[in-house]
């Protein structure tokens, strides 16, 4: 009999999130599983697992309770309390795992107010960027409990060594940390090229005026379901990752490992020192667009190219499987 892992989670199934789908479907094979989500989704994609949906933390509970989970696992570290709540309802342990926005930025002394539940006998464990440890640590979380890991994704779907297309693209959802705006001010001072954005959701409305009003124009692509999203990738030459030189929360992007294993050059924005450590031999970070501008217009070099293709093994969905499987037997 299949042990029954529980997703608690928000907005599934929410597009610029797919890293709970990547994930919970790895799963499937070893695991029964079941996906609670609270909050709504934005913009959904079509071909997702089945869920049930929550309209209070209360009626999650419930159902959590009458599934009788063996493990409960989330996502986003301010789950961590209610997943805490449900498995000591449920008499079995639970595990979050952390992404950006819930952890980047956030004082210590927010991070603190979760310690005591996951340092619990009832958590195995939370999950997060390599380079967040030392926040978690700092803010009174156990050593033992922090686990490291790439974004999550399925690389086996990306990964194709075939020809590239000659496009610029950037994707993500279209919300402020994400500085979309700069890719419009990149294309605009290179008139001879094609830029593909795919946009998810949120400003995309506010985007679409600013496109209107530059010389270059972006070709702002229709939601794409994630399971089409690897031919799209391949039509371009560069990867053009946009984020917000201020704000500096983005985390690492799922994008970077996609693109890798689809063959396409890195480019992103230099926000913080730990990106480097994530794009690796791979990839250029750039601090202005005309940088952008320049390394845009030169061919991706082909040992950077061949060294994508390995480094987005990282993010494979057998490590992930096997960093679950530690997780959970503690």
């Amino acid at each position: 009999m299949k042990p029954l892992v529980v997703f608690l989670l928000t907005e599934y199934p929410q597009l610029s999130q797919t890293y709970k789908e990547n994930e919970a479907r790895a799963l499937m094979p070893y695991c029964e599983v079941k996906i609670i989500s609270l909050a709504s989704h934005d913009t959904p994609y079509q071909d997702h697992l089945p869920f049930e949906h929550a309209k209070s933390k209360q009626e999650a509970l419930r159902i959590c309770q009458k599934l009788k989970p063996h493990i409960i696992h989330s996502h986003y570290l301010h789950l961590t309390h209610l997943a805490h709540q449900a498995a000591l309802l449920c008499g079995c342990k639970y595990s979050v795992r952390t992404h950006s926005f819930d952890v980047i930025g956030k004082h210590i002394d927010y991070l603190s107010q979760y310690k005591d539940a996951i340092n619990s006998d009832r958590c195995c464990g939370i999950i997060c960027f390599p380079f967040l440890k030392k926040k978690f640590v700092d803010a009174g979380i156990k050593s033992h409990k922090i686990f490291t890991s790439y974004p999550v994704v399925d690389v086996k779907r990306f990964a194709n060594r075939g020809e590239n297309g000659q496009s610029i693209m950037n994707v993500g959802a279209a919300t402020p940390k994400k500085n979309m705006q700069e890719f419009f001010l990149i294309a605009d001072k290179n008139p001879r090229m094609t830029f593909n954005l795919y946009a998810v959701g949120y400003n995309i409305e506010e985007l679409k005026q600013q496109n209107n009003s530059i010389r270059n124009k972006v070709n702002i692509k229709k939601c794409v379901e994630p399971w089409l999203m690897a031919r799209e990738y391949k039509q371009h030459h560069w990867l053009l990752y946009t984020a917000c030189p201020y704000l500096k929360n983005v985390g690492w992007p799922m994008a970077i490992a996609e693109a890798q294993a689809s063959g396409l050059g890195i480019l992103m924005r230099n926000i913080r020192p730990d990106l480097k450590d994530y794009i690796g031999g791979a990839g250029f970070l750039y601090n202005t667009p005309d940088e952008a501008s320049k390394i845009l217009r030169n061919k991706y070099p082909e040992d950077m190219r061949e060294e994508g293709f390995k480094l987005a093994e990282r993010s494979s969905l057998n490590t992930h499987l096997q960093l679950l499987q530690t997780i959970w037997s503690q």
